[in-house]
């Protein structure tokens, strides 16, 4: 794989020195995109949290109970259901 160019010859100190270091450079050529794709997402969905107020864009709510949107009638009703669970009556099933 070697080369006399200045790249090749700046890897290391001899060949086999070299080849690891292109080797270990070629694997984080491969993760890279990876990281990119998270790092982006992430920045992307904090972009997508600011709200325009009174023609400004404003960052969203530090505190967590005023990040929690309300919850829906659906997941309500479901926690209905998973008391009765709980009680028995819809399965037949006690706790002592």
């Amino acid at each position: 794989m070697g080369s006399n160019n200045d790249f090749w010859l700046r890897l290391g100190d001899d060949e086999a020195a070299r080849e690891k270091e292109w080797d270990r450079r070629m694997e984080l050529v491969g993760s890279w995109p990876s990281h990119a794709r998270a790092a982006i997402s992430q920045a992307m969905e904090d972009v997508r949290r600011y709200v325009v107020v009174d023609g400004k864009l404003r960052p969203p709510p530090k505190r967590a109970a005023d990040r929690i949107p309300a919850r829906s009638a659906k997941h309500a009703r479901c926690e209905e259901n998973d008391d009765e669970d709980l009680d028995g009556d819809s399965k037949g099933i006690t706790f002592a």
